[in-house]
């Protein structure tokens, strides 16, 4: 179980930031996929969800504030 989770981490990577938003390269599906923050929430327009592994790793990263 534990391994699955190490794969799963490395799967995802930042590949640029902006005030409001995150674009992260997803290398299972080998795009990049746009996550817009707001009110501290994530929606992820590639799965157009608030719930999925991308949205989730948005909130998980550190991002520059104005």
């Amino acid at each position: 179980m534990v391994m699955c989770m190490v794969k799963e981490l490395f799967r995802l990577s930042i590949f640029s930031t902006s005030h409001d938003k995150i674009e992260i390269y997803d290398r299972r599906e080998k795009k990049v996929v746009q996550v817009v923050i707001s009110n501290r929430s994530a929606m992820c327009l590639g799965c157009s969800s608030d719930e999925c592994i991308h949205a989730g790793y948005a909130l998980g990263t550190e991002m520059p504030r104005e």
